[in-house]
């Protein structure tokens, strides 16, 4: 990039490094707890840079960041179009299950291998996975092609989001990361926005596959800017000398990767098939909660023997502030990853919108959500605390959740609009709190492998909630149906895409009090899931009155002293 280019790029981005460079007073540093030291080698290490330099690599990092965000926003209101094409909902659930799955199932182990291999390649490649992924859910020819497609993205968004944070804590000192994550939540907003009406416009102008389609340009820009801008630390071993390929190899935990990843699986298999594809007490389902037991007590095992080399290091669960912060990342994940998915349904199935209308809908959560993202961020870093923030967020979180279980066929635009907002407005530092949390307490020799874990038990939490959001929206829709409506079957129903209910109905020749009751059945088994999200974000505010009480430190201990 020219010269002119950069001072360009310098003038535009002026407000924002004068924000950052002045932000806050100085602050008297925090007493470390002993794990959260560390020596001066290790911080000798940091990258942090300054200027134009800077601020165009987070715009990369951001626009990142927005391409995995859109993916999963847009997603939503397409459902009805996808379902018509394949001919059912049953798999509705995979498309966002397969996503979170993928990622789940690698996200520590890419702690592990951020902490040992080049941070710029590997981001780098993480991203090329997500666009081969992208591909492949474009041009797939079937619900299992679309699955793989998006399970493909799963695994690139595992690396990307582990290298976002990894590359902040490489180039930002502590003060500035708050505000840079509170950006990151931002962006996440603003994909929210235009997640939803671009998902809507393309299944209903063009088609759903413009919605993996549009992630090929967006993230190749990344990928070019990202390999221009940033150059990553080497790493070093104790003698300060560059470690071979087969002794990186032999610190990634591969024996616990081993046995996570199928843990995982027959985990969320058995959770997604109960009660739909096999009985409850069926072999295959008691089968998969054993052998998922068996294998999460073997990981356990291989963690207890690695300590503090394996992907979830003993001395995170022996912090307390690092523990909540898990902990409020799994019931973050399953709780809005499950409603989410469920709220799009509702207005194309029960309101009859279509899908830019379903789209346009759910514009309040979204807007609502950026401020949120944007003002909790700004606070944060200018109180210099991040609990009350957590916890004022975490509870309109959980309200607005409560509230949306009460929609029904009849719910008027008032109610569902004010719902959204408050719903919204506590979902804007969601999936940055444990971030904050841990980039607070610990130090950035252990922030690689704490990010990646953070991201691992929310992205875990949303595979299992939208697996069981899924088996609860199929058994209350079957058992409502049954009850109410015996004449509908409740395979044609499943099987019937969401945007096509009322016409597949009306097909029927059925008479219109069948109609309405089976409609009212759609409902329940959706008021199912959201429960199922209510009962999460309750948990989700519990933790985070756990949470201790911290003052935010402008520098680490390490970046004190030295």
């Amino acid at each position: 990039m020219a010269g002119g280019d950069l001072h360009k790029m310098e003038s535009s981005l002026g407000v924002l490094t004068q924000y950052l460079d002045g932000q806050g007073d100085e602050t008297k540093p925090r007493a470390a707890d002993s794990e959260a030291q560390i020596s001066d080698t290790q911080n000798a290490q940091l990258n942090h840079l300054s200027g134009p330099r800077l601020y165009a690599l987070l715009a990369c990092l951001y626009l990142g960041v927005f391409c995995m965000a859109i993916d999963k926003t847009m997603l939503a209101p397409a459902l009805g179009a996808i379902t018509t094409e394949f001919g059912t909902v049953k798999d509705v659930g995979w498309y966002t299950s397969s996503y979170l799955l993928a990622t789940s199932s690698v996200q520590c182990l890419y702690g592990t291998i951020y902490k040992s291999f080049d941070i710029k390649w590997l981001y780098m490649q993480s991203l090329l996975v997500f666009e081969v992924g992208s591909l492949v859910a474009a041009l797939s020819p079937t619900n299992s092609v679309l699955t793989l497609g998006r399970a493909l993205s799963g695994i690139g968004d595992a690396g990307m989001a582990s290298g976002t944070y990894v590359i902040m804590s490489q180039t930002l000192p502590l003060h500035k990361r708050a505000t840079c994550l509170g950006l990151v939540g931002a962006v996440w907003g603003v994909a929210s926005v235009m997640g939803p009406i671009l998902g809507g416009t393309f299944a209903e102008h063009v088609t759903w596959r413009w919605c993996f389609w549009i992630n090929l340009p967006i993230g190749s820009i990344a990928f070019l800017l990202v390999g221009f801008f940033f150059k990553g630390p080497k790493k070093r071993d104790v003698d300060n000398k560059e470690p071979s390929f087969v002794s990186r190899i032999l610190k990634l935990d591969l024996i616990g990767t081993s046995a996570l990843v199928p843990a995982v699986v027959m985990l969320l298999l058995a959770v997604q098939w109960g009660g739909t594809e096999f009985p409850w007490k069926s072999a295959t389902i008691i089968g998969l909660f054993c052998g998922s037991g068996v294998l999460f007590l073997v990981f356990g095992a291989t963690q207890c023997r690695a300590q503090d080399e394996g992907l979830l290091p003993l001395q995170f669960f022996k912090n307390r502030d690092v523990g909540c912060a898990l902990v409020y990342s799994f019931f973050f994940g399953a709780s809005y990853f499950s409603i989410i998915s469920y709220m799009s349904l509702f207005f194309q199935a029960i309101q009859s919108t279509s899908a830019v209308q379903a789209g346009l809908r759910l514009l309040p959560l979204s807007i609502s959500a950026v401020l949120s993202s944007i003002l909790s961020g700004f606070l944060i870093s200018a109180l210099r605390n991040y609990n009350a923030i957590i916890i004022i967020e975490s509870s309109l979180f959980c309200v607005g959740a409560g509230l949306i279980t009460t929609y029904s066929s009849t719910t008027p635009m008032s109610r569902w609009f004010g719902f959204e907002v408050v719903m919204g407005l506590g979902v804007g530092l969601g999936f940055q709190a444990g971030l904050v949390v841990i980039q607070n307490v610990l130090p950035p020799a252990l922030i690689s492998q704490a990010n990646s874990n953070v991201q691992f038990f929310s992205t875990l939490g949303g595979s299992i909630g939208t697996a069981a959001a899924q088996a609860l929206f199929q058994n209350g829709l079957t058992e409502a149906l049954a009850r109410n409506a015996p004449q509908v079957s409740a395979a044609a129903v499943i099987n019937t895409g969401a945007s096509q209910l009322k016409d597949t109905l009306e097909g029927l020749r059925l008479s219109s009090t069948v109609i309405e009751a089976a409609i009212d059945a759609y409902m329940s088994g959706l008021r199912h899931a959201y429960y199922w999200s209510t009962a999460m974000a309750i948990c989700l505010f519990l933790t985070a009155l756990g949470i201790p009480w911290r003052r935010l430190s402008k520098t680490s201990h390490s970046e004190t002293k030295s």
